[in-house]
């Protein structure tokens, strides 16, 4: 019978380990891909500078569309963000204490993450729904598709949710064996 347990538990593990690993490995695969937008932010606002200072020619799409990526950049950052602990917290008494003691504060704590997830997606999935139904546009000169830039805050709030849901487990483990889970 300890055989059985055993064994279970150990596929049990092995089978969480691998689900992190995915989960890590996605908000790893779209911070690197942010990484490249970021830089494509910046030889857009370049080519707008240059072409306004040094041309004359002021460029009404760069502005909109460099502020587009630069948007969607910041919301799909989340979970890449999360997965190293990038994020604001307060570090005044959390620095004093035991790992053990951050993870089981974390574990605790995750309960209001999640809720602002659930109705970050809801709300701003709701919004793109209807900004896609209607075929929304920016309004301005340029008047651009905005439409499709709705979706990333439902999708970089749903990947910063997976990453939390890695980071609740690992903390919970934590907090229970005293050692990692990686």
């Amino acid at each position: 019978m300890m055989f059985v347990v055993s064994t279970v538990s150990s596929l049990m593990q092995s089978t969480m380990r691998r689900l992190l690993k995915t989960i890590d490995s996605i908000s790893e695969y779209t911070g690197r891909i942010i990484s490249y937008l970021t830089l494509f932010v910046f030889l857009i606002v370049l080519y707008n500078v240059t072409a306004r200072y040094a041309f004359n020619e002021a460029t009404v799409w760069a502005d909109e569309i460099a502020t587009y990526i630069f948007g969607a950049s910041a919301a799909l950052a989340g979970a890449y963000v999360l997965k190293y602990g990038g994020h604001v917290r307060m570090d005044v008494l959390y620095n004093v204490l035991s790992s053990r003691k951050r993870a089981i504060i974390d574990a605790i704590t995750s309960g209001a993450f999640f809720l602002f997830i659930v109705i970050f997606v809801w709300v701003s999935g709701n919004r793109a729904i209807l900004g896609t139904l209607r075929l929304e546009r920016s309004g301005s000169v340029f008047n651009s598709p905005y439409w499709p830039f709705l979706w990333v805050l439902p999708i970089g709030a749903g990947l910063m949710g997976i990453q939390g849901i890695a980071k609740f487990v690992r903390n919970c483990y934590f907090a229970i064996t005293n050692r990692e889970l990686r």
